[in-house]
């Protein structure tokens, strides 16, 4: 598992800059590797002033080796972006409702990945989606 801080500077003057902090888990299975990644807690490193912390609910990338050489990356992830007023309605209203059905197969590949590697690391733990 892997600790990720981010910090990402903002293009425009009126929005700040956001900063994720992440735990990371990647994994190989055969010719694909797989990351999921979340956030963590802010106690385990607090947000800079001015400096507003996004927060990562789920995500996922996963990089496919194809036969021909090229790779075929696919990302997935649900982000609060911490945003205020009308910034904020905005990105609320574009939400979406439903949670991808490639979402739950990839959750099933890293419970499946977990269990099989369950006395590898005693830390290791099968997530379950609530």
């Amino acid at each position: 598992m892997v600790l990720w801080h981010q910090l990402n500077k903002s293009a425009l003057n009126f929005i700040q800059q956001r900063d994720f902090l992440e735990k990371k888990l990647i994994f190989r299975d055969k010719d694909v590797t797989y990351i999921y990644f979340s956030s963590i807690p802010d106690e385990i490193q607090p947000p800079q002033d001015k400096v507003s912390r996004a927060y990562t609910l789920i995500g996922f990338h996963v990089f496919e080796r194809l036969p021909d050489g090229r790779i075929l990356y696919t990302a997935l992830n649900q982000n609060d972006f911490n945003l205020k007023g009308a910034l904020g309605k905005m990105g609320a209203a574009m939400a979406v409702n439903q949670i991808p059905k490639t979402l739950k197969v990839w959750f099933e590949r890293l419970n499946k990945y977990l269990k099989e590697h369950e006395k590898d690391e005693d830390e290791v733990k099968p997530v379950v989606i609530v």
